[in-house]
């Protein structure tokens, strides 16, 4: 059987923010504008219902499942819920790279989350 396409499950909301990122967006993220720049994009995650993704309330679920059969043995799989996670971490994680000017990437090296990179940059302006 073959696997749907994990993409077509996204959010509505995040779709959106995909979609109109850079009309949502205008002005990249630089040295100068962190307090205008967060205002906006704060306010933008949160109408899309994205933010508990970027602020870490939401965070990543146990990459698998257990399962007890009748025989009492316990058996792992993948947890589709982490899976969806994942995705939509990357896709935000992406999202914020792109209205991030290049002068502040080298900051963000080693942020493999976009909760990572949303907490870096509030310790980085503060």
């Amino acid at each position: 059987m073959a696997k749907s396409d994990p993409l077509s499950d996204l959010p509505t909301g995040l779709k959106l923010f995909i979609k109109n990122l850079h009309s949502l967006t205008p002005e990249k993220l630089d040295d100068k504008n962190f307090p205008s720049w967060f205002s906006s994009v704060s306010a933008n995650l949160t109408a899309h219902r994205l933010l508990p993704y970027v602020d870490g309330s939401r965070p990543s679920p146990s990459s698998t499942v257990s399962a007890v059969d009748k025989e009492g043995k316990v058996t792992l799989s993948p947890n589709p819920e982490y899976e969806k996670w994942l995705i939509i971490d990357d896709q935000l994680r992406a999202c914020l790279l792109a209205i991030i000017s290049p002068s502040v990437h080298p900051y963000l090296h080693g942020q493999t989350t976009a909760a990572a990179i949303w907490s870096h940059l509030q310790l980085r302006d503060s």
